[in-house]
């Protein structure tokens, strides 16, 4: 029996940003999801190595909010948001008035007047969630495992550490 797989898009996450790579890499963990389109970047340039590094067709990718919007709406399953946090509310805005699912990096938005906003933009018809990457770990998962099984393993030592890797430029 194939699983099927879910199409996604991304706002921003580009090649040359801290974070896509990762989001890009924690999304096919399950082998459920395929990055299929998106707007990288208002760099043309970056938004083409993004996509030939992720594999994405160049062309589903596009230069601007609206054009990704118009073309992909019926076609995506859900689109990640990996804008800048000050620039990611007027994104979720628009995504939720075109009822596109969407799952946005962490934090939402940088402050309660934007988050009550979004609030009062939201629908029944809406999906929006918030990812908080580190749960789709290997190590997260195996200590969520050890802890439900109450496992007579036992954890001697845990120390926090984020490495943030960016891509070699060609």
């Amino acid at each position: 029996m194939q699983i099927k797989k879910f199409k996604l898009g991304f706002l921003g996450g580009g090649a040359n940003s801290t974070i896509g790579n990762m989001h890009n890499l924690a999304s096919k963990l399950d082998a459920r999801w395929s990055l299929v389109s998106g707007f990288f970047s208002r760099s043309r340039s970056v938004n083409r190595q993004s996509a030939k590094i992720y594999g994405v067709d160049e062309k589903r990718i596009y230069t601007s909010l609206k054009k990704f919007i118009d073309s992909e709406k019926n076609k995506i399953d859900a689109v990640a948001v990996l804008v800048p946090t000050p620039n990611r509310y007027k994104y979720i805005l628009e995504l939720l008035k075109h009822k596109i699912p969407i799952i946005s990096e962490k934090p939402l938005v940088d402050n309660l007047k934007d988050c009550l906003n979004l609030q009062k933009s939201f629908s029944k018809y809406n999906f929006l969630r918030v990812t908080y990457n580190y749960a789709g770990y290997p190590l997260v998962k195996e200590l969520k495992k050890i802890i439900l099984e109450k496992s007579n393993k036992f954890i001697l030592r845990c120390h926090k550490m984020l490495l943030l890797c960016t891509l070699p430029k060609k």
